[in-house]
């Protein structure tokens, strides 16, 4: 019975344009019915699964280490500012271990996103870093502002100028480039 069930949550898993993953405790009937009804009337499809067998089908399918490449590449370490993170899990909490400092902190849910304010990177902005660091992968590792800045190509004491091209909370990616600062 599990593993059928598995099979076919990976064929969902497998179809879906995207997904959402929610715990519906604390609301009452009335709203989970309505959610249903809404996401009905939008075309999505509402299904309440068991913890263990979507977790089997997410290991089997292959997003497990989808989530641990993205965690060591884009999570960093709240200590020391480096992207050499990984998650381990201690009974029912996730863990985030940095392997460059030992610096070990539960995973916690982030409340809603602070306003934004003039001292806030946006894709396609130039800067000028000074890296001071280089991540296990090589990617040089600066600061700019609140922001921990990764540009591949560069080493530890490069001064140079940094096109932003991705952001994810505070931490940006960018490119060496000639263009002008404009930050």
């Amino acid at each position: 019975m599990k593993a059928q069930q598995v099979a076919e949550i990976k064929e969902k898993i497998a179809k879906a344009q995207s997904m959402v993953v929610f715990d519906y405790r604390g609301l009452t009937v009335e709203e989970v019915t309505a959610l249903r009804n809404d996401m009905r009337k939008a075309g999505v499809e509402y299904v309440v699964l068991k913890n263990s067998i979507v977790e089997r089908a997410a290991k089997e399918d292959g997003i497990d280490e989808k989530i641990k490449d993205y965690t060591e590449t884009y999570v960093i370490c709240s200590e020391c500012g480096r992207p050499d993170t990984h998650i381990e899990k201690e009974d029912r909490t996730f863990i985030l271990v940095c392997e460059a400092c030992g610096a070990r902190r539960p995973i916690m849910v982030r409340k809603a996103a602070k306003a934004e304010d003039a001292n806030t990177l946006r894709p396609g902005d130039v800067i000028e870093v000074t890296i001071n660091d280089v991540g296990k992968k090589g990617d040089g590792v600066g600061k700019y502002m609140d922001y921990l800045i990764i540009v591949p190509g560069t080493t530890r004491g490069t001064r140079t100028n940094v096109k932003i091209t991705n952001i994810s909370a505070k931490t940006a990616f960018g490119q060496v480039t000639t263009e002008a600062v404009n930050h």
